[in-house]
């Protein structure tokens, strides 16, 4: 079952975002969350912000536990997100930083690259 997450998802989010910065994905609390159920457990999260005065909206994070992946749980995530948005946002733009992971749905789902991105890391 896919739906917002509100307060009362406090918990279960917060073990998410756990689990995602052990591998160094890092969850923003204050983006709008869509979660994935599985017998009342988040399994899964996508979000997005909205800029209204530049009509735009953001994909953000998508992360699934990794004992439920290789399941459809993003893709089922991220056409739920993008079919909300079209319908909640028309007009505006949607924007999203792809991974070598999400590009190849990302341009299934109709998304073109705009300007290439490099993500660089220097361990100290």
């Amino acid at each position: 079952m896919i739906r917002f997450l509100g307060r009362k998802d406090k918990r279960q989010l917060n073990n998410i975002i756990k689990v995602a910065s052990k591998e160094r994905m890092y969850i923003k609390k204050k983006n709008t969350f869509f979660g994935y159920y599985i017998d009342n457990t988040l399994v899964g999260i996508v979000g997005y912000y909205v800029i209204e005065k530049e009509n735009m909206v953001g994909f953000v994070h998508g992360y699934t536990l990794p004992e439920h992946r290789r399941n459809g749980i993003y893709c089922s995530l991220s056409e739920f997100r993008l079919e909300y948005c079209k319908e909640h946002y028309k007009g505006f733009s949607i924007f999203v930083t792809a991974n070598s992971k999400s590009k190849h749905q990302l341009e299934v789902d109709g998304f073109e690259i705009i300007e290439p991105q490099y993500r660089m890391e220097l361990v100290l």
